[in-house]
């Protein structure tokens, strides 16, 4: 699949674990147990990496099978719901735990849903619950729209980063909510039922978080501020990470931010994919331990355009498991860790809707945008099964320029946008291109 020293994945294809089957650790819950970064990418169903020469990426996504997992998934976690309306890690269960991932990442998988099968009619019925979510944020914020009084602690990951208890306010918890209020403020349904707050509250967020957090002395962002208002000593790829994907760091500082982070000679020796919460934290900056928090550092790179490094860190992340049939939680295991952790499985999300290009924009495929970031891969294909038919893309380096291939039907538009391309694609059918860009 990579033009690289090794190959970070098995050629043969696997299943990406789905959220509502059994806990593959024993873990309470057993079939219906939805955990909020389980099902984080369980929308992609099956994905193919085959290896048929240096530099191929080949996929096929089936997007039709696994909504109705996700869908009962976020209802049984809606009637799980809190009185105070923060949404419980393990449904149908009577623990109680409620860090503020389960709550963000609730509203992020309720945007998934939508654009990945539009509909509309299901989306509806959790607005209700959407709104208490969106209640349970604000209640537990300071006058600055910052979330600082969180009940519990504010686990993120595995790794030793700033944890957060009652009183503390994290970079990691109030970015990964603004990026959940812009995708909902994105599409119209929500709009229409949730009103104008979440895009006005995550500009607000936007700021107050730049002003807490950003370290002039580093040019990083901390990890957080604690009970009292002492600045967390704690530097962190993750939580840096998700101040570039959130646009709380201005975009002429992004690639400076992603490129101090990940220096070598700056970072603290901590183990790819390892679990390590007893660590003591250094004036090093924290690596991303385990894939899901990897997952967030190579999406910042992409979305900051740097898809070389991008797909570097890819293969640096995710090559220490090449020999599995599954994506662990993480590399060295303890009784509360798994070997098929859905939360893992990043790859099937960075590698289809950045490397090849393809995502969609409006609800059920309606809109779909095909954009590249090829890195230094020679060709890639896909073929997503969404509601209105299969849609087919392709690229390839030919000659030090691209060619892109698309076949799609009717009810789908697609913006192409790559190099010297800039189109829309509104007739069903095959569409190619070639683009100027150089190798």
């Amino acid at each position: 699949m990579w033009e690289t020293r090794r190959s970070p994945w098995a050629s043969t294809p696997f299943w990406v674990y789905r959220s509502l089957e059994p806990h593959p650790s024993g873990a309470p819950g057993g079939r219906g147990h939805y955990d909020a970064r389980q099902g984080f990418e369980a929308r992609l169903a099956c994905l193919d990496l085959a290896k048929p020469g240096l530099g191929d990426l080949d996929c096929h996504l089936d997007l039709l099978e696994v909504p109705a997992g996700v869908l009962s998934g976020l209802f049984q976690a809606a009637q799980g719901i809190l009185p105070d309306g923060r949404i419980k890690g393990f449904n149908p269960s009577p623990r109680t735990s409620a860090a503020p991932l389960r709550s963000i990442l609730w509203l992020e998988h309720l945007a998934d849903y939508w654009l990945f099968t539009g509909n509309a009619g299901e989306v509806k019925r959790l607005l209700p619950t959407a709104q208490r979510v969106l209640g349970a944020l604000e209640e537990y914020s300071n006058d600055q729209d910052l979330i600082d009084n969180w009940p519990g602690g504010q686990y993120w990951d595995w790794a030793p980063i700033e944890r957060g208890k009652s009183g503390d306010c994290l970079m990691l918890t109030n970015a990964l909510c603004v990026h959940a209020l812009e995708r909902l403020a994105q599409q119209e349904i929500f709009a229409w039922g949730l009103g104008p707050e979440p895009a006005q509250r995550a500009a607000r967020m936007r700021e107050s978080a730049h002003r807490a957090f950003w370290d002039t002395g580093r040019a990083l962002y901390r990890d957080g501020i604690l009970a009292g208002g002492e600045p967390s000593s704690v530097f962190s790829q993750f939580a840096n990470s998700a101040a570039v994907i959130a646009a709380i760091c201005p975009p002429e500082l992004k690639a400076d931010i992603l490129r101090r982070i990940t220096d070598a000679a700056l970072l603290d020796p901590v183990g790819v994919g390892e679990s390590s919460p007893s660590n003591t934290v250094t004036k090093a900056i924290v690596p991303a331990a385990t894939p899901w928090s990897a997952y967030w550092l190579c999406r910042a790179f992409f979305e900051t355009g740097l898809d070389i490094e991008a797909i570097e860190h890819l293969r640096t992340f995710l090559g220490e498991f090449d020999c599995l049939p599954t994506f662990p939680e993480v590399r060295i295991h303890h009784a509360n860790t798994c070997l098929c952790q859905g939360a893992s499985v990043g790859p099937a999300h960075l590698l289809c809707c950045y490397v090849l290009g393809v995502r969609p924009t409006a609800g059920g495929w309606q809109k779909v945008r095909f954009s590249p970031q090829p890195g230094r891969l020679s060709w890639a294909q896909g073929e997503f099964r969404t509601p209105s038919g299969p849609l087919q893309a392709r690229w390839d380096r030919v000659d030090g320029t691209y060619e892109l291939k698309l076949k799609k039907p009717k009810d789908i538009e697609v913006h192409v946008r790559f190099g010297n391309v800039d189109e829309i694609v509104g007739d069903a059918g095959t569409y190619e291109a070639r683009s100027q860009i150089a190798a």
